[in-house]
């Protein structure tokens, strides 16, 4: 894993933040605008999106896994899998926990939906056994195919170092592999093999920055391990052209795509959402090799606009729920899509926030790995976006 040792700039990380708030604040908003019938469900803005919030998925959960492989040699499934669930899983109960409460307010019965509610928590939901989200939260379909596409992926590449017995290694790979059949097969699709694609696009994409950077250095690096520096300049803005040539040809084709190549606009078609995601990847890829930088006022705040994310998307739309039933007047909508937005930071102080803390807890509690490691990938990782 040489390659892994390749690091999102300080302007990248930051870009990153930038598109992870945007995305979920969009999100938001498309499913407020469409409970108060001023837009359509499935539309353009919502489901963009999201296409990006997976893009960007994928291309961090690559980064953990390869940069920790290259960090650690000690670092398995293990490893992975509490980092995880810390993030991802102890949140959706904590999570779950609030929505049992405003659902049953917005009439929806606990005890009536119990065997719905179990497969939601076990994020078996809307796969081919049938049973649908819980409550009214109709964008809980994609949790399962997080989770199970996070663990499937872990294992894939971290398996080997997990276990030296080939066929449990196997067998677990063809585990996980059922399970996502199960998710892929059942409610949406075809969405969720859209989705599947773009997000090993972002994936690919980490892996490929890895290896263009050793290219990169391998190319500037005179034979007394000096840095040609004019060399280095020169493969940069090259870089840089390249990435924006790119950049105007895939934005230019999905515009078309959506808009003239296709009779009926479908939000969801997999050459859309794939030029769109390519032309992100090409300007995050220019922002690679530039000398962008943001001040450190713009980084701190879009930091903090991003670290509550995930809460916000998994709260927001029981929220909207319940507080869209008494009026659908626009300006109303405003004051309670901000007062979610501050529900949701409350909670995350206490949740998502404390990751990198939890994290730290459940390593030492497991004895994965010694105080002082976990400190400085704690330190490492503050300027990096929150996988």
């Amino acid at each position: 894993m040489k390659d892994a040792s390749f690091s999102f700039s300080n302007a990248n990380s930051t870009n990153i933040n930038i598109i992870r708030f945007l995305s979920i604040q969009i999100i938001a908003i498309s499913h407020g605008l469409e409970n108060i019938g001023k837009i359509g469900l499935s539309n353009i803005y919502g489901v963009s999106a999201f296409d990006l919030l997976i893009l960007i998925s994928g291309m961090l959960i690559a980064y953990s896994v390869y940069s920790n492989m290259y960090k650690d040699e000690n670092y398995d499934f293990k490893k992975f899998l509490v980092s995880r669930f810390s993030r991802f899983y102890l949140l959706l109960l904590i999570i779950y926990t609030i929505i049992i409460f405003v659902d049953g307010i917005n009439g929806y019965s606990f005890l009536g939906h119990i065997n719905t509610f179990i497969m939601n928590i076990l994020l078996l939901n809307n796969s081919v056994l049938e049973y649908p989200w819980y409550g009214g939260n109709r964008h809980f379909w994609a949790l399962p195919f997080f989770w199970w596409q996070y663990l499937f992926f872990g294992w894939l590449l971290l398996g080997t170092r997990t276990t030296k017995k080939k066929y449990v290694y196997y067998l677990l790979l063809a585990f996980l592999t059922l399970m996502m059949a199960l998710i892929l097969l059942g409610y949406r699709t075809y969405n969720k093999v859209v989705y599947l694609i773009i997000w090993y696009l972002g994936a690919n994409f980490t892996f490929s920055m890895a290896k263009l950077n050793t290219y990169l250095r391998r190319k500037t690096t005179e034979d007394n391990n000096s840095i040609n520096n004019e060399k280095k300049h020169f493969l940069e803005k090259k870089c840089q052209f390249i990435s924006i040539c790119l950049f105007i040809f895939f934005i230019t084709f999905s515009v078309l795509r959506i808009t003239l190549f296709i009779k009926v606009q479908n939000p969801y078609d997999l050459i859309y959402n794939f030029l769109l995601a390519c032309s992100i990847l090409s300007l995050l890829s220019f922002a690679q090799y530039s000398r962008i930088k943001y001040p450190i006022s713009i980084q701190k705040l879009f930091n903090f606009l991003s670290s509550y994310s995930f809460t916000l998307f998994l709260i927001h739309v029981s929220l909207l729920n319940l507080f869209l039933q008494v009026s659908n007047d626009i300006v109303y909508f405003i004051m309670i899509y901000i007062i979610i937005n501050l529900i949701s930071i409350a909670i995350a102080y206490f949740t998502e926030m404390r990751y990198p803390q939890i994290r730290t807890f459940l390593f030492k509690k497991f004895n994965l790995i010694s105080t002082d490691s976990v400190k400085r990938k704690n330190n490492n990782q503050k300027k990096l976006p929150k996988i």
